[in-house]
């Protein structure tokens, strides 16, 4: 499967158009999901968000689960405009992960590491009847999305 995969992807890479590809099912994932030239009406306004985010000079408390430390958690304050800049999906990613659910009509949906946010509302603004499941390990994170998530409807 993941040998598929990858060829798959290496071919699109190096193929000269899309029309190249002679699968009925590749041809409409390539136009319909990896195809980001689509502006939909949602996008704006979570760019927007992104923006904002990345200009708060708000200080966001943080426990490090990781490798990184012999002594347990670490804990520390980060800048959310650093969060949005290294650990967020940037934004032609998030536009596959909408286009991904648009495609597929998913229901339910579970995303692993939310941090700020961003990709699980693009997950969400995909499909109003999908389920979205995020999930994050970092208990600060999780009360403060929580308000965004309440404030949202």
């Amino acid at each position: 499967m993941w040998f598929r995969l990858k060829s798959f992807l290496r071919f699109y890479k190096e193929a000269c158009t899309v029309y190249n590809i002679q699968s009925p099912f590749l041809y409409d994932f390539v136009n319909n999901v990896l195809d980001t030239s689509r502006e939909y009406y949602v996008f704006k306004s979570l760019e927007t968000l992104r923006k904002i985010m990345r200009k708060s000079g708000e200080m966001i408390p943080s426990e490090d689960y990781g490798a990184g430390s012999a002594y347990g958690t670490i804990k520390q304050t980060i800048p959310l405009d650093k969060i949005v800049r290294t650990a967020v999906s940037n934004p032609h990613k998030c536009r596959k992960l909408f286009n991904l659910v648009n495609f597929t009509r998913a229901k339910k949906i579970l995303e692993l590491g939310t941090s700020a946010g961003l990709s699980s509302a693009y997950l969400a603004a995909a499909d109003s009847n999908a389920e979205v499941l995020t999930l994050e390990g970092n208990r600060i994170w999780q009360m403060l999305l929580r308000g965004i998530t309440l404030k949202q409807g």
